[in-house]
């Protein structure tokens, strides 16, 4: 029982990790591509 709670929280974690992680890597380049564009 132990072993399957630790596991499910660590794939809650490990999965909310990446998804703010994709998010905030998403930003980033989209402001990276934007930014040039607005000097031009």
């Amino acid at each position: 029982m132990f072993v399957v709670d630790y596991l499910s929280k660590n794939i809650l974690i490990q999965t909310t990790y990446n998804i703010t992680h994709n998010i905030s890597y998403n930003i980033l380049y989209n402001v990276c591509v934007a930014l040039p564009t607005l000097f031009v």
